[in-house]
């Protein structure tokens, strides 16, 4: 037995530490969990692997584009070092005007490597899914929008990246049509 065995089992008066890797599967012969001490090291672990998990789920969100010949995975802050476009717009899936702010869409599928593709897919991260010809998407000034009114956007908000139109400076643009290219928490394009 190590020397922390050996104290814990001098501490709990126990002859023998049976279970080293789960004491508190052992309440009552070995580890008290509620005991002062013990319970407030449980809340101590247990809090750290909380903070660990949040952390964890608010990684740098990421934007996969897929070519028939490549995989290109953008972060927000790749996003976000292209040149940017901002559009003042209304929507019908928001009250008033916003500003959106982000990349043009066109340079972005440019970055990733688009040569002779004829159809574009969006994927949200439900899965809802937009199959389109890519040449009507490329003429609509489209942007992945990585901010509204100057604030990153999180998935609660329709983020992290919203395919953004000019409804207000296109009004041809403001029909059910094109509506549906307007995919919000945007995780994944495809390029066939």
């Amino acid at each position: 037995m190590s020397p922390f065995h050996i104290l814990i089992a001098q501490r709990y008066k126990a002859d023998l530490v049976l279970n080293f890797a789960s004491p508190i599967l052992c309440r009552g012969f070995f580890i008290q969990p509620y005991d002062r001490g013990d319970f407030f090291v449980l809340r101590l672990i247990f809090t750290a692997f909380l903070a660990t998990f949040a952390m964890a789920l608010q990684a740098a969100p990421k934007l996969t584009i897929t070519t028939d010949a490549d995989t290109v995975v953008l972060d927000r802050n790749q996003l976000e070092a292209f040149p940017q476009t901002t559009i003042t717009t209304t929507s019908p899936y928001y009250e008033g005007t916003a500003e959106f702010s982000g990349p043009s869409l066109k340079r972005v599928l440019e970055s990733a490597g688009l040569s002779g593709q004829s159809r574009i897919t969006f994927q949200a991260l439900n899965d809802y899914q937009v199959d389109a010809d890519l040449d009507e998407v490329m003429g609509l000034d489209a942007i992945v929008a990585t901010r509204m009114n100057g604030k990153p956007m999180s998935v609660r908000n329709r983020g992290p990246f919203w395919v953004m139109l000019p409804l207000s400076d296109r009004p041809e643009l403001d029909s059910e049509e094109y509506h549906r290219f307007m995919v919000w928490q945007l995780n994944r394009i495809g390029l066939q």
